[in-house]
C-alpha cells in the first residue's frame, strides 16, 4: 500500500518523508537537515534553548542530538511533572538544565491551561497546555470530557533574558519554540541582533494571522529564509541557508524534494 501511494504521488512531483528522524539516514524532515548542517558546522557542540520541551520525547527535535553529541543547552517547560520528568531523563548530562517556567515578557506567575491525565487523555494533549484558554479549548472536539479535564495552575515566569542569565547563556545556535499560541510574544523578547541563532523554529499554527506576518517581519529583518510545513515555520540565518541541490545529493536522490 505504502508503495502504491508512493508511485502515485511520484507521478505528481511528490514525496512521503518520515519526520523526527534526527540523525544522518534515509529521508529526513526540513528541519532536522537543517540541525545535521548545523551539528556539522559545530562539530557536534551546538548550543541550543527549547522553549516548550514537553516530555523531551514526543515528536521532540533535540533528543536525538543531545544524545548522540554534545549538545549544551536549556529545556523549559512550565508543566511541573513534565519538567521532573526531564531532569530525570537528564540527570546524568551535565550540559543540560532544565527550567520549570514560562517564559513571558515580565517575571513573576501567570496561569496555563492543561489537561488532567486520565483514560480519556490521550498521550500528545500535554503539548497543548497554553496561558490561552482558547487555544487549548480549540482541541475540544478531539478529546471526549474535555471540560471534565481542563485544569489550571499558577507556573512561574521568567523573560527570556533572565532565562540566559540565570543559567550563563551567552550565545545560543538554535532556538526552538512551541509555546501554543505565545511563540510571537517569545521571539519579541529575544535579541536576534545580539544573538544571531543559526536556527530559529516556531509554531505558527496557533498564532493569529497578524502575530505570524510579524514573525516573519522580524526574522526577515534579520535576514532569516523560512520554510513552512503543516503548524511550523524553520528560519535560517545565510548560513544555513537551505540550497535544494544540497539537501538532493545529502538523501541521495535525483532532483529536490517537492511539497
Amino acid at each position: 500500500m505504502k508503495a502504491q501511494i508512493q508511485r502515485l504521488l511520484n507521478k505528481a512531483g511528490y514525496r512521503i518523508e518520515r519526520i523526527r528522524q534526527a540523525l544522518p539516514g534515509q529521508s529526513l524532515f526540513v528541519l532536522d537537515y537543517l540541525l545535521y548542517v548545523l551539528n556539522e558546522r559545530r562539530a557536534g557542540a551546538v548550543s541550543f534553548v527549547q522553549i516548550g520541551a514537553n516530555d523531551g520525547l514526543q515528536e521532540d527535535p533535540c533528543r536525538a542530538w543531545i544524545s548522540n553529541f554534545p549538545w549544551e543547552g536549556v529545556l523549559v517547560e512550565p508543566q511541573a511533572h513534565l519538567a521532573t520528568s526531564l531532569r530525570a531523563m537528564y540527570r546524568h548530562n551535565q550540559r543540560i538544565a532544565v527550567e520549570q517556567a514560562l517564559i513571558s515578557d515580565k517575571p513573576g506567575f501567570a496561569t496555563l491551561y492543561y489537561l488532567r491525565e486520565s483514560k480519556n487523555t490521550p498521550s500528545w494533549a500535554s503539548g497543548i497546555a497554553s496561558v490561552s484558554k482558547n487555544t487549548i479549548s480549540s482541541h475540544r472536539h478531539k478529546i471526549p470530557g474535555f471540560d471534565s479535564l481542563l485544569e489550571e495552575e499558577i507556573v512561574p515566569a521568567v523573560t527570556f533574558n533572565q532565562l540566559l542569565s540565570k543559567h550563563g547563556i551567552s550565545k545560543f545556535d538554535y532556538l526552538q519554540i512551541d509555546a501554543e499560541g505565545s511563540d510571537y510574544q517569545i521571539l519579541k523578547g529575544v535579541e536576534i541582533a545580539k544573538f544571531k541563532p543559526a536556527i530559529i523554529c516556531y509554531e505558527h499554527a496557533n498564532l493569529t494571522h497578524e502575530d505570524n506576518s510579524a514573525c516573519r517581519e522580524l526574522l526577515s529583518s534579520h535576514g532569516y529564509e523560512f520554510a513552512s510545513w503543516l503548524g511550523d515555520t524553520v528560519a535560517c540565518s545565510r548560513e544555513l541557508s537551505l540550497v535544494s541541490e544540497d539537501r538532493a545529493e545529502f538523501l541521495g536522490v535525483p532532483g529536490t524534494a517537492r511539497r
